[in-house]
């Protein structure tokens, strides 16, 4: 079968959005076979409706934000990689679209400031499920510790990022995290303990952006029994917090390969 890759930008997005047929111009790019379909920076996703049900074969869909747009489909059975969805729609889909035995090996989730704890914990539910999932991108406006039991705990998973808006990562990570993770990025967290972090028996790539540090940067310290599979470390844009002053100041950017 002949792979059909379609990149969409904002402006074409935006003259589909704005024909009198989106149903016929998407059949002009044979949906009934398209595999990937990514979207960029769109004003407005896509509509899906009635087109979306031909598109069986697709098995990877992307879009860099969610405008509060249900995403909602129910024919995607060969989806391996699944970007921009948000959590509700995600329980949604779950329920019905996504079974235990999925291809899903990659997703990304944004979580919405409004979700309860039971959607939170219907959203752990489902992603408990997917058991070939490999790569998760959690895209947090929540908070951090409901978030965290929002990570599955799953033998296949090797690649989590989380990002936040600088709140606090209080938790033991051996027991929050999965453990089979390889590769754990995390960014706009506050206050992480690299020694909780360095319990992770596996981690072999761990990448810190944009982090903030308070006046007690002893939690920044590596213990020497710490990181036992480490091969790269990653800081980016770590800034100390000075509660006093009310400032930020930039302490450092590094990458090292161990």
């Amino acid at each position: 079968m002949e792979q059909v890759l379609i990149e969409v930008g904002s402006r074409e997005v935006a003259k589909l959005l704005q024909g009198t047929d989106t149903g016929r111009a998407f059949n002009s790019l044979r949906c009934s076979t398209l595999m990937a379909l990514g979207f960029g920076n769109c004003p407005s996703l896509f509509e899906f409706s009635g087109v979306a049900l031909k598109m069986e074969s697709l098995r990877e869909f992307g879009t860099r934000s969610v405008y509060g747009r249900a995403m909602k489909v129910e024919k995607w059975k060969s989806i391996e990689s699944l970007k921009g969805i948000r959590l509700e729609d995600w329980v949604e889909m779950s329920s019905g679209l996504i079974m235990p035995n999925s291809h899903l090996r990659e997703l990304s989730i944004h979580v919405q400031n409004d979700m309860d704890d039971e959607m939170v914990s219907k959203g752990r539910a489902s992603l408990q499920k997917m058991t070939n999932l490999v790569k998760l991108h959690l895209k947090l406006y929540y908070r951090p510790e409901t978030m965290l039991k929002l990570i599955p705990n799953l033998e296949s998973l090797t690649s989590l990022k989380m990002d936040g808006h600088g709140f606090s990562l209080e938790c033991s990570a051996a027991v929050a995290f999965p453990p089979n993770l390889s590769h754990l990025t995390l960014t706009g967290m506050k206050d992480l303990s690299m020694e909780e972090l360095g319990k992770l028996p596996k981690l072999q790539y761990l990448t810190l952006r944009h982090l903030y540090v308070s006046e007690d940067v002893g939690r920044m310290k590596i213990l020497h029994d710490g990181f036992p599979c480490l091969k790269a470390l990653s800081l980016k844009d770590i800034f100390e917090l000075r509660e006093s002053a009310q400032t930020r100041h930039h302490i450092i950017c590094i990458t090292c390969r161990l």
